[in-house]
């Protein structure tokens, strides 16, 4: 997640319509407060820290409907804290891994209010392993150890847990349900499905003889790409007359292509360049090398804790990204920074805020900084997250669960090295 400030020391390169896909959680009315910004994959806790700090946010009609939700979620934190004040280190459980992470591809969003919540509640009554509904459905005391094996309390745990997020995420973002209705405009579902469809210019010039379920399956990713550029109701109305007329379906896609693909692909672009990298070409031994300069922290574990991550994922086949720190003004130069209880983010162009809370140790922490790094080198986040008005529901999916600034299951790919290179292999 990204915070948008000076950009002393960045010069831009990104095409405008990347600066609307980069919103960095800020309103657009400055006398507003700004909506958070959470990635998709963010903690219970985060959501949670935020709600206790909004309590207005509670006095909400959904959050008394969803209040059993709320206490169920608190409830089972509660309890793992307990358990793992009851085990020495070794043998303690967590939650956070790459593998229980849950991801929203973009085939398969995301989609929540308070009946699709709700629903998720009613169904881990019914579906969750006695010895475990006792507990975090009840209100006696909590036990100090579990019952049933680790691997299926891990498992139930975090099925709780995600539905506690899905309830504390929609009461947060509730209230930016104007604004986010404007996000619907960065929905590139349209175009990524479109473009995977097999001759497809041979299926829209041949519309009529479509079968009615291809026909509404494509009318409405059509739209999709149209509304990345236009008002939707114009496009519907637009689409409605190309019809009544028999117009060209297939010139329909073709107005509209364009720029719904510069969109999608702005997701996967540096949108600025730092003047601090220093590409070095090729080594002795045929390695190449990239190198920034990072504040040295003058402490021993973070200097690791940086360097460790940050090379160990910003490498590829014989290209590697070097962290060289030193002294210097935090004005100027990549610098990190602790603080108790924030929310990870990047204070563009040179700062990283990671939460003083949350043990380095952890796989959510160990990814955020891998992530928060990208975004020091330019990349953007690609996920997508709106209000789909016609639906009445919070939609939000992740363009690519494997990549590394979409998913917390995501890693680095070949597309980053490529435009890391592209980028930063001028001349020095």
């Amino acid at each position: 997640m990204m915070s948008l400030l000076s950009r002393s020391v960045l010069m831009p390169i990104a095409i405008a319509i990347a600066v609307a896909v980069l919103q960095f959680g800020c309103s657009q009315n400055e006398s507003a407060p700004a909506r958070p910004h959470f990635e998709l994959e963010a903690s219970s806790l985060e959501l949670q820290k935020y709600l206790d700090e909004n309590p207005d946010l509670l006095k909400d009609a959904d959050a008394r409907l969803l209040q059993p939700v709320l206490d169920l979620g608190k409830r089972n934190l509660n309890w793992l804290v307990k358990i793992n004040g009851a085990r020495d280190a070794a043998h303690r459980i967590s939650l956070s891994s790459k593998e229980t992470t849950r991801a929203y591809p973009i085939e398969k969003p995301r989609e929540s209010n308070t009946d699709i919540v709700l629903k998720s509640y009613q169904d881990l009554q019914q579906t969750m392993p006695r010895e475990m509904a006792e507990v975090v459905f009840g209100t006696g005391e909590l036990p100090n150890d579990i019952t049933l094996n680790e691997t299926e309390y891990i498992r139930w745990g975090n099925e709780v847990d995600h539905v506690y997020q899905a309830a504390t995420r929609w009461l947060t973002m509730k209230p930016y349900l104007d604004e986010l209705k404007r996000e619907r405009k960065s929905d590139v579902r349209g175009y990524y499905l479109l473009s995977l469809e097999s001759d497809l210019e041979s299926k829209l010039n041949d519309w009529k003889n479509l079968k009615p379920d291809e026909q509404t399956k494509f009318q409405d990713q059509l739209l999709g790409v149209c509304g990345n550029s236009e008002d939707r109701a114009k496009c519907k109305t637009e689409f409605a007359t190309l019809l009544s007329r028999q117009g060209s379906v297939k010139d329909f896609w073709l107005k509209y292509k364009s720029a719904s693909q510069t969109l999608y692909e702005s997701f996967f672009k540096i949108q600025w360049f730092r003047t601090d990298i220093v590409w070095s070409g090729a080594q002795p031994g045929g390695a190449e090398l990239a190198s920034i300069p990072v504040i040295d922290p003058n402490n021993a574990a973070i200097a690791s804790y940086l360097k460790d991550n940050v090379e160990d994922e910003w490498k590829w086949l014989n290209w590697e990204l070097k962290l060289v720190f030193q002294s210097g003004d935090p004005t100027s130069m990549t610098h990190l920074l602790f603080q108790p209880g924030v929310t990870a983010h990047v204070e563009v162009p040179n700062k990283i805020v990671m939460d003083e809370n949350q043990p380095t140790s952890e796989y959510d922490s160990q990814w955020t900084i891998r992530h928060e790094f990208g975004h020091i080198l330019g990349f953007p986040d690609c996920y997508v997250e709106f209000y789909d008005e016609d639906r009445a529901r919070m939609v939000n999916y992740q363009l690519d669960t494997t990549n590394l600034m979409c998913s917390r299951r995501g890693v680095l790919q070949q597309k980053h090295f490529d435009e890391m290179k592209r980028v930063y292999s001028r001349a020095q």
